[in-house]
């Protein structure tokens, strides 16, 4: 995504990586934490999203879906592995992956953890979530 080289440094700052005050950071299972940068919950937009997830060493997202919204993920730190379908994708920093709308996929982190950024368009939706 070199056109998108300047945003990607952007969320990369170190000054970036706190989340907004008005920001509600949400614990998924207590190996996940998603803090709402830019979307619904935490600006108003419903063009798209930005959250940044924590995913502890050697734990993983539920597989899931997005029925309307299609996503990609950033990833900034620690190092793991998506599955998106039936395919098996190498996750670092500076890996970037999307995951198109009603593909399955889930994320794990190796033993190093992994953070990544998450933007959807349109906006993350909890309705339009379903679980595999």
């Amino acid at each position: 995504f070199p056109e998108l080289s300047d945003k990607i440094n952007e969320f990369t700052r170190e000054d970036s990586l706190t989340a907004p005050e008005e920001s509600e950071t949400t614990k998924q299972p207590e190996a996940i934490s998603v803090a709402a940068l830019i979307g619904r919950s935490s600006t108003g937009s419903t063009d798209m999203s930005v959250a940044r997830f924590t995913i502890q060493p050697l734990s993983a997202s539920p597989n899931m879906s997005l029925t309307s919204a299609s996503e990609i993920i950033l990833v900034t730190k620690g190092s793991g592995s998506a599955t998106l379908g039936e395919a098996t994708h190498e996750l670092k920093p500076g890996s970037a992956l999307q995951f198109p709308h009603g593909v399955p996929h889930s994320v794990i982190a190796s033993d190093l953890g992994l953070e990544f950024y998450a933007i959807c368009s349109p906006a993350y939706d909890p309705n339009d979530v379903t679980y595999h």
